[in-house]
């Protein structure tokens, strides 16, 4: 499944780049002054929808959000080129976090504790344009996790501080407004407990939200 989803957002990258190629290359025809290629900008918030796969973690989803700014590059009428800078508050919950784990943090706390991870996240995405209103977004995002808020280790923390991950989504845009549904899965292993770090932690993320373009 995870390859099914890089394949395609590596696919959408590279026919992305190959429109705007081809619409470089020089014809016969006479020469007729280009449009430059359309540059907006907006901001944009959402709720995220997020859990931890992964041993000692709740298997239910939490409620956190995502706010930040997005940039848009048309390269023709169908694609264009997207990068958003994001924060990203990411919420778990452990569950039996000491029956897969020896840590010394106190069982009470360790067992149920709660997970908030803090990211600044930067997807860059190839875009493709169905109609005006309707277009899919795919590509990776980089997530850096600047702080967290967990108890599952005394003195350290439990999660590794760079995550990549696959994005793939929809969006609909009225006018200067966009409202979008996104799912993120993350690649990496996020385990940094120091202990059974055979047992990976993937985080997933559906996001829904929506932006205002300014530009």
């Amino acid at each position: 499944m995870i390859r099914k989803v890089l394949f395609t957002a590596i696919t959408l990258f590279g026919l992305a780049v190959g429109a705007q190629a081809q619409d470089n290359v020089a014809t016969d025809a006479p020469v007729k002054k280009k449009e430059v290629a359309k540059i907006h900008y907006g901001i944009k918030v959402g709720l995220d929808m997020t859990s931890i796969d992964g041993k000692g973690f709740s298997a239910a989803t939490n409620v956190g959000f995502d706010a930040g700014v997005f940039f848009e590059y048309r390269l023709s009428k169908h694609w264009g080129l997207e990068g958003d800078l994001l924060y990203t508050r990411f919420q778990n919950r452990a569950s039996n976090f000491k029956g897969y784990y020896n840590t010394t943090a106190d069982l009470s706390t360790a067992n149920n504790a709660r997970v908030n991870l803090n990211y600044l996240s930067v997807p860059l995405l190839a875009q493709y344009k169905f109609t005006k209103v309707l277009s899919i977004v795919a590509g990776p995002q980089y997530s850096f996790l600047f702080y967290d808020d967990e108890e599952l280790i005394h003195y350290k923390g439990a999660f590794k501080k760079s995550n990549i991950g696959v994005l793939g989504g929809l969006q609909v845009t009225l006018n200067n407004w966009r409202f979008y549904g996104r799912y993120v899965y993350g690649l990496n292993n996020l385990n940094a407990a120091g202990v059974n770090e055979n047992y990976k932690w993937n985080t997933s993320d559906i996001q829904v939200g929506i932006g205002v373009t300014f530009k």
